[in-house]
């Protein structure tokens, strides 16, 4: 879909004679005129039509690039100015002896008329579902690049039944396994080719969700190259079934984007979702005008739409804050505050408190969903009225005062040990408050309180037993020996967290000894000499837990990583004038 007009761009085509349409139920489509060869004069006309009685007509989908209009037509004996992108795809699609309708935006709609622009976005899945085919141009290509994607990816897509995979470990296949399924191995040209053409942003664009989506069916285009609808579902398939999209990490490992565009080919099809839903599933889409990563949705939800509408009328931040607002009215759930990313605070277009719906590396730390946490009960979120619309209000219950702030935020061990500080320092204040060791509310804190319950569904469960404090040990023990004497501060941390961690623990010393050897305890007592500047009784304590720690391994260090990083970077530590801490355990 189209681009909007910023105040800030060059406006292009302001003096074309539109005819304005009688109302939204009407439509302009293009006729191109044929043209004999590739470097002929585009020539076409407008024509005015009802939108439920027009004459067949193909639907463009397509990146607009760049917003220069370099190329021109000629559309209605006026010249009209068109991106480049389009001008090839327009060529692409013409036909050499017979007129075509076409419904391309950047052309049927007026970009410079907003009232009309806005009119026009709400039937957009009219639009697309009422055309004959819509018509995927992907963009330019060589014949080279073009032969070898559309001869792999036929080749995929007709191989015969291939069983649905139970491994989850299923990587690209060998070169003896593409010879038995009559493939090209490895090394061929083939594999970078479509890879390059997965790779292009027509794939990561958000209106082409929509466009694909509702179609009654659509073929791909790339240069020469022809691919249809069935042809691509089977190829993509077949590609993620053959485990083309994990390279086994070998240097001659080729790997297939087939997950890009997931959204539009498979994902979507066939499911009624509502926008706050769809939203958060294409984070990873762009747009070029950011409001459209709402309103090329809209179409789309089946379920609720909040009542959004398409209003170009509205600055981006207005439609961010609008649109939050009216989640949080119609959920009684604050859910969507979890996908504000604050990249400029100082920002006064943009709310704080409104995601913006562009995928940013932080939000692997905001999305607490999966964490199904529950501090507020069955209670409903309630909004207060407010007169400015950058400020949101909520109601809420005082439960305490933050007492003291850590200085840094958690973004590796080192942040979450130098935090650790903070919460002895209050320890008397916090085992009072949790009635616990305080190693224990600290290492909840640090990965939400949760635990994976299935390796495969990646699914959270609240914490059950001590088994917490023993991917700790082995956590900490792993990052203690790659620290050692260059931070010795860090290390003495580490060291002081896991003697609490075993010594709270019911079985991290309850196996057989993790380590083992004369020559190991040689050289622990030779690091522990360093680290504590031959305070016997430290080296002699150290010494005495790690030969009782039964507990380290890499799988339960990866474990407590992958929750730490999870649930704990990017935030800062404090504690309340009453002892709590953020991230009460087991909530």
């Amino acid at each position: 879909m189209a681009s909007s007009v910023s105040t800030k761009e060059k406006i292009y085509n302001e003096s074309f004679p539109y005819e304005k349409l009688p109302n939204s139920n009407y439509l302009r489509i293009l006729k191109l005129d044929p043209g004999k060869g590739i470097n002929d004069e585009l020539l076409g006309t407008l024509e005015t039509h009802p939108r439920k009685k027009s004459p067949p007509y193909r639907a463009l989908s397509y990146v607009w690039g760049p917003n220069e209009r370099t190329k021109a037509m000629c559309c209605n004996k006026e010249q009209f100015l068109i991106t480049d992108n389009l001008d090839a795809a327009m060529r692409r699609l013409r036909s050499s002896n017979h007129p075509i309708h076409l419904w391309i935006d950047q052309i049927c709609i007026n970009q410079n008329d907003i009232e009309e622009r806005s009119s026009q976005v709400s039937f957009m899945r009219d639009i697309y579902s009422g055309a004959e085919c819509v018509e995927a141009w992907l963009g330019p290509a060589t014949l080279e690049q073009a032969g070898h994607a559309a001869m792999l990816m036929t080749s995929i897509a007709t191989l015969p039944d291939i069983p649905i995979p139970t491994n989850s470990a299923l990587t690209f296949p060998s070169d003896e396994k593409l010879q038995k399924l009559k493939l090209p191995t490895r090394s061929s040209p083939s594999w970078s080719s479509l890879e390059t053409m997965l790779r292009l942003p027509y794939f990561k664009r958000v209106w082409i969700i929509q466009e694909i989506v509702v179609a009654s069916t659509y073929r791909l285009l790339w240069g020469s190259m022809e691919i249809s609808k069935e042809q691509f579902d089977l190829f993509r398939a077949n590609a993620i079934f053959l485990g083309t999209g994990e390279p086994d990490g070998r240097e001659d490992c080729p790997r297939l984007s087939v997950s890009n565009g997931y959204a539009a080919f498979g994902a979507m099809k066939g499911k009624n979702r509502d926008l706050f839903e769809l939203a958060t599933i294409t984070l990873s889409y762009q747009a070029t005008d950011p409001r459209d990563m709402i309103f090329a949705l809209i179409g789309l939800a089946d379920g609720i739409d909040y009542g959004m509408v398409p209003d170009y009328n509205k600055e981006e931040g207005e439609v961010f804050a609008d649109f939050t607002s009216k989640v949080i009215s119609a959920t009684k759930s604050l859910e969507i505050l979890h996908y504000p990313v604050i990249s400029d605070p100082s920002n006064a277009k943009h709310p704080l408190w409104a995601p913006r719906w562009q995928w940013h590396s932080d939000m692997l730390s905001l999305d607490f969903t999966e964490h199904d946490f529950r501090a507020s009960g069955e209670l409903e979120a309630r909004q207060g009225v407010s007169t400015d619309t950058n400020v949101m209000s909520l109601k809420g219950l005082e439960v305490d005062v933050v007492k003291e702030t850590a200085d840094r935020p958690v973004t590796t061990i080192k942040e979450a040990a130098e935090s650790s500080n903070l919460i002895i320092k209050y320890q008397d204040l916090c085992t009072e408050r949790y009635c616990l060791d305080i190693i224990r509310p600290f290492l909840l804190t640090l990965i939400g309180g949760r635990e994976r319950s299935d390796t495969l569904q990646h699914k959270l469960q609240p914490i059950k037993d001590d088994k917490y404090l023993d991917d700790f040990v082995a956590y900490a023990f792993s990052r203690f020996t790659t620290v050692l004497e260059k931070d010795m501060e860090l290390s003495r941390q580490l060291l002081l967290l896991m003697r609490r961690a075993v010594d709270s623990s019911n079985s991290s010393t309850k196996g057989s000894p993790s380590l083992k050897g004369t020559e190991t305890f040689k050289w622990l007592k030779m690091v522990f000499g360093k680290i504590y500047l031959n305070d016997t009784e430290a080296i002699s304590s150290n010494l005495e837990m790690m030969k009782r720690i039964s507990c380290l391994g890499v799988e339960r260090t990866l474990s407590f990583h992958r929750l730490m990083l999870r649930s704990a970077r990017g935030r800062r530590f404090f504690v309340t004038e009453k002892g709590y801490h953020p991230g009460p355990p087991n909530a």
